[in-house]
């Protein structure tokens, strides 16, 4: 097998729940069909204002929030309620169909929040 190679990136779609057309660079129409799906940000321009509603996923999301320096980036993680407060570097699992939403509350340039959608089936959401 070769390699492939997906150019053109990001693909950009609308998801539910978000106020702007979303960038993904990795989705499950990718490699003959990828487990996930990886949305991403830059999030000096959108300090203190939320990306989307709250809303829900039909499958787990983990958020990977990234920075040049420790505590570069700062978002608020609202999930079903609670306020889950996250300094770069640092991940979070949002689990599925549960309500969420962040904002920025810092972030220098070059700070990134990944979405990474999983499928269902490989959830990590223990009951």
């Amino acid at each position: 097998m070769t390699g492939q190679l997906i150019a053109n990136l990001p693909w950009v779609k609308q998801v539910a729940g978000h106020h702007t057309p979303t960038a993904f660079y990795l989705t499950t129409e990718m490699f003959d069909g990828l487990p996930l799906e990886l949305a991403a940000a830059e999030l000096s321009a959108i300090v203190g204002a939320p990306v989307a509603a709250e809303h829900e996923h039909e499958r787990p999301e983990i958020y990977v929030l990234l920075s040049p320096e420790p505590d570069g980036a700062q978002i608020d993680v609202h999930i079903a309620g609670e306020v889950h407060h996250l300094r770069a570097p640092a991940a979070l699992l949002v689990p599925p169909h549960t309500p969420h939403y962040f904002i920025t509350t810092r972030a220098i340039p070059g700070s990134w929040c990944l979405g990474l959608l999983l499928q269902a089936e490989a959830s990590l959401v223990h009951t």
